[in-house]
């Protein structure tokens, strides 16, 4: 599936169902491809967005575990793209599924 994330009609879908398989090995991939004119897209933006708010929220707070470096960097980036692009990270809190 990853090989199809170079696919701009495919790759929302493509992140989404990255994610809902727990599959959270392209976070670096991702934020580079946010900021790429090729998938300067809503639709891309927001599943974007949701892959780190569904790897963020993947992690069970109660856990005495080690936080997971993919969450750690779910998170860095949630803050990124908070600051970069609000209005996107709002809509995608709104309408995220698990």
């Amino acid at each position: 599936m990853r090989i199809l994330l170079e696919d701009p009609k495919l790759v929302d879908l493509i992140i989404l169902d990255l994610a809902k398989w727990s599959d959270w090995s392209i976070g670096d991939r991702l934020m580079t491809m946010y900021n790429d004119e090729k998938f300067n897209a809503p639709i891309i933006k927001r599943a974007i967005a949701r892959y780190f708010l569904m790897a963020d929220r993947s992690w069970d707070e109660t856990s005495k575990e080690v936080v997971p470096a993919y969450v750690i960097q779910a998170r860095q980036n949630i803050k990124t793209l908070e600051e970069a692009d609000p209005k996107t990270m709002k809509i995608a809190r709104r309408y995220i599924f698990e």
